[in-house]
Order: structure tokens, then sequence, then C-alpha cells
């Protein structure tokens, strides 16, 4: 399945999501739940069909997520030779700050790797924003404290020894924050820009990171192999949608 352009907003959809944007007030106690509400807003009815169903299930997510998965399975299948792994995306044995470079890379074959056609895509512009998002989530993890700009070559690569499916999880994360990103930009209007980002943060660490943990209990109640999530998403639409409802009329 190819990844899909989100085609321009409709009037009403517009409407009620600068709505929803317009309703979140960051330092409110409720600002969660107005977060959770405008993601679902943005997100819209989820159904097979749906634009954002047909994104998650494309063949961009499936890449980006199956690059990274790669990464972290050649890291502990290669554990006393890391720096071939680097080697082979491009990072020099020198450099000790490799995450820069590491990441412009991965995200170059991923360009590579789709068409014309799916590098046009906001779907596939989501997920070029996803994977350096995700890797640093990753080594966060490990190192609570680390930036990009920091991080060493020991360091990431003992970070990508967590298990594929928390890798995953993470991947999804940011893939479905990033996609509600573009839509919320896309219907802010006038509103301030960094409302907007609080707002797009707080989306990411409240709705998407509900969904992700839905999909990733249902591969595991399913037997999901981590790479092959993508393909099962519109089978689990009705499942989504009872999430996203919630969040929806809240």
């Amino acid at each position: 399945m190819g990844s899909q352009i989100m085609p321009e907003l409709p009037e009403e959809r517009r409407r009620r999501v600068r709505g929803a944007i317009d309703d979140f007030k960051p330092r409110s106690a409720g600002a969660a739940q107005q977060a959770g509400r405008a993601g679902a807003t943005a997100m819209g009815p989820v159904s097979k069909t749906s634009s954002f169903v047909q994104s998650l299930s494309s063949s961009s997510v499936q890449k980006g997520l199956s690059s990274l998965i790669e990464f972290a399975t050649n890291l502990n299948v290669a554990k006393t030779h890391p720096d071939d792994v680097l080697s082979e995306l491009g990072v020099k044995p020198g450099d000790d700050r490799p995450f820069g470079k590491l990441t412009a890379n991965m995200v170059k074959r991923l360009r590579e790797d789709l068409t014309a056609l799916q590098r046009s895509t906001e779907t596939a512009l989501a997920v070029e924003d996803a994977l350096p998002r995700s890797m640093m989530d990753v080594i966060r993890t490990s190192n609570p404290s680390a930036t990009a700009e920091n991080i060493t070559r020991k360091q990431l690569t003992e970070a990508f020894s967590l298990p594929t499916r928390q890798i995953a999880n993470v991947m999804m994360q940011h893939v479905i924050a990033s996609l509600v990103a573009r839509v919320l930009d896309a219907a802010r209007g006038d509103a301030n820009r960094a409302k907007v980002t609080e707002l797009t943060k707080r989306v990411d660490q409240e709705f998407a990171a509900t969904l992700a943990r839905k999909i990733d209990r249902l591969a595991r109640e399913k037997g999901i192999k981590p790479s092959d999530i993508p393909a099962q998403i519109p089978k689990w639409a009705a499942e989504l949608e009872a999430i996203v409802a919630k969040y929806r009329t809240q």
C-alpha cells in the first residue's frame, strides 16, 4: 500500500480542529485532556479507509520502521563490532558524536527506498521527522539527560539493546504524533505558533503514546512481528477508533 497524501482539509474539519486548538490551555489542569481531544479531532474517525489508517499502513511507515529495527538488530548481532554497523551507515570510525550524521544518512536511505511519488507525501515527511525523534527517545531511555550533540558512539550503540517491540512502539508513537502535527499546523490559521508547538508536544506524550501502546498490545496478542505492524493497522481500525472516540468526546 502506498504512502498517502493528506487531502486539503475540508472547511468543517478545519473549523473543528481549529476549535480544539483554541480550547487548549497549556497551563490549565485539563491540558492533557484538551490535547487528547485535539489529537482525536485532528485524526478524525478511524476506519479501514480513513486517511490516517492508510498513512499508518503505508510503505513509508513500513520502511521507516524496518530501517530502525534493522539498525538495532545489526547492533545486537554484531555486539563486539558496532563500528562496522555505523561505518556501513556512513559514520566514520573517528566520529565520536555520530547522531547527526547517522540520522541524516538513515533518512537519506529511507528516501532512496521510496518512489518519487511516495517521497512527496505527507506520510513520508512525517516518517522522516519521526525517525530521528524515535532514535533520540530510545537513547534517552538509557541516558535521560542525553542530547543529540553529546551522545557518544558507546552510548548510542548500547541504547539500542532495547527489545525490538519497545523500539517499534516508540517509532509508531512518533509517526502518529507527526501525522497529527501536520493536521494541527494546517488548521492553526493565525493561532499562536508557540501554543500549537506545546499542543503538539502534549499530543505526542498522551494521545499518540496511548495509541502506540494499543497497537503494541494488539501486535503482541496476535503474534505480529514488529516489522509487520503497519500492514495490520487496517485490521485494527475498530479497536483504535474505540480509543480515539473516547478522546474525541472528552
